[in-house]
């Protein structure tokens, strides 16, 4: 029960998008407000173990939803090259996919750091 807790509430975090330092204080948080609950007085995530988590458990389902997408629907490459402040080139692939209901949706593919972003090289 504690691991499923643990995900959930690493899920919330990457769903609403607060700051990963909120972990610890969310799960502080708990025992106070569910005073009866085993669960909440044994709940820990801190910031490293909610990325961890984020990173190892919800990244294998959502590239598996977003595959199953990119199968399922249409769907157009975006690619872009980027320069940041440090001269790091980077490569963003994008794909914006029209759903069944002709939504319109952008999901980040990938960005690698490149070395050249020449044409040529490209």
């Amino acid at each position: 029960m504690e691991k499923a807790s643990e995900i959930k509430l690493a899920c919330f975090i990457a769903e609403h998008n607060p700051a990963f330092n909120v972990a610890s204080h969310l799960t502080n948080l708990m025992e106070p407000v569910c005073p009866d609950s085993k669960t909440a007085e044994n709940l820990f995530v801190s910031r490293p173990k909610a990325r961890a988590t984020i990173l190892n458990v919800t990244e294998k389902t959502g590239e598996e939803n977003l595959i199953k997408n990119l199968r399922e629907n249409d769907f157009a490459l975006l690619v872009d090259e980027s320069t940041d402040k440090s001269i790091i080139k980077y490569l963003a692939s994008i794909a914006r996919i029209v759903n069944t209901n002709y939504e319109v949706e952008d999901k980040c593919l990938t960005v690698i750091s490149i070395t050249d972003g020449s044409t040529k090289v490209l």
